[in-house]
């Protein structure tokens, strides 16, 4: 299966607590890497299973069977099943179980953030001012706010939930009550689309037929070094703070024991701004260099140390998925390295079969 992997390149580890944890993606090779941890986190793992039978013959009858289960989650099955036979035997039978966790029924699916408009931006806003005339481009920028998300130096949203819509609901792919930040100007460059790691986890096998984004309802611009406070467009708020961004895939697609890798477009350059609210669209991101390491954005993410190699390599439990963690020579460590310690990494990634 495909998994990612971290890489701690000129980057580092915060370690800030101990506390509990309980499984795959990866963090390779590097230069710099940092890790945080702190106290808390648990993982509960059950298993049930439970197997009646009978048998009634009155000459010659027999059965055998067996069910054997292994579960990454918990599982929980029972086996019904009775013979009746007058001569040579007959058998009915019945099973019924269900499973939740990575047990062949779910697929890997990682989730960056983009911005595929690159340049657009930039581009556009200087080419319409000189062209029109420095009248017209200030009048328009002034008049209906339009002009320039480009001239911000920073634009920072932060990101709670991404789900996957199917026509069973909502199937979360990232979570964080406290809401990752996202500056959504370092997500492209000159030389095009930039990639930011948000998570590696497993879903459902399916067809999903778009993507919803929760975010903070307000964020911040920075304009020649001053920040400024923004605000969603009130037709996207949902009356709790958030902004709930959605969009649908060009065609379904389908998770299967493949994966699949979801990028998701912040296209700031058609983002407009009318007195004072923020008319945001977000949309289907390419995937072309979303394995090239020079191509990403520092990400963090938050877990719990498992299965610690010590100066070399550990697993960072985050939710239901793990990401393997490879620390470089130069990886900076605030804090003591241990089992079940609580850590933040900021790392780059790169692909990896697992």
């Amino acid at each position: 299966m495909n998994r990612y992997a971290w890489i701690a390149v000129g980057l580092a580890i915060l370690v800030i607590g101990c506390g509990g944890a309980g499984g795959g993606s990866g963090l390779t090779g590097g230069t710099t890497g940092l890790i945080s941890t702190s106290t808390g986190g648990s993982t509960t793992s059950s298993t049930t299973g439970s197997t009646t039978g009978s048998t009634t013959s009155s000459t010659t009858g027999s059965t055998t069977g067996s069910t054997t289960s292994s579960t990454t989650g918990s599982t929980t099955g029972s086996t019904t099943g009775s013979t009746t036979g007058s001569t040579t035997g007959t058998t009915t039978g019945s099973t019924t179980g269900s499973t939740t966790g990575s047990t062949g029924s779910t697929g890997d699916v990682t989730v960056v953030v983009t911005d595929d408009s690159g340049t657009t931006g930039s581009t556009t806003g200087s080419t319409t001012g000189t062209t029109t005339g420095s009248t017209t481009g200030t009048t328009t920028g002034g008049t209906t706010g339009t002009t320039d998300f480009s001239a911000y130096s920073s634009v920072i949203v932060k990101i709670y939930e991404v789900d996957l819509i199917s026509a069973s609901g909502n199937t979360p792919i990232f979570s964080d009550p406290n809401g990752t930040p996202i500056d959504i100007k370092q997500l492209s460059d000159n030389t095009g689309a930039k990639f930011e790691f948000l998570n590696n986890t497993v879903v459902p096998f399916g067809t999903y037929t778009g993507v919803r984004v929760v975010l903070d309802q307000n964020f911040t611009v920075v304009l020649n070094g001053q920040t400024l406070n923004k605000q969603f467009s009130a037709a996207v708020l949902d009356g709790q703070g958030h902004a709930i961004l959605t969009y649908s895939f060009p065609s379904p697609i389908t998770v299967d024991s493949t994966g699949a890798t979801i990028a998701i477009d912040f296209d700031l350059a058609a983002w407009t701004e009318t007195n004072g609210q923020t008319t945001a669209t977000i949309g289907n991101g390419s995937t072309v260099n979303v394995t090239d390491p020079t191509r990403q954005v520092t990400s963090r993410s938050v877990g719990f140390i498992l299965n610690l190699v010590t100066g070399q390599s550990f697993d960072l439990k985050h939710g239901n998925h793990n990401l393997h963690v490879v620390m470089g020579p130069a990886t900076q460590v605030n804090g003591t390295l241990k089992n079940n310690a609580h850590a933040f990494v900021y790392a780059v990634w790169s692909f990896s079969q697992n």
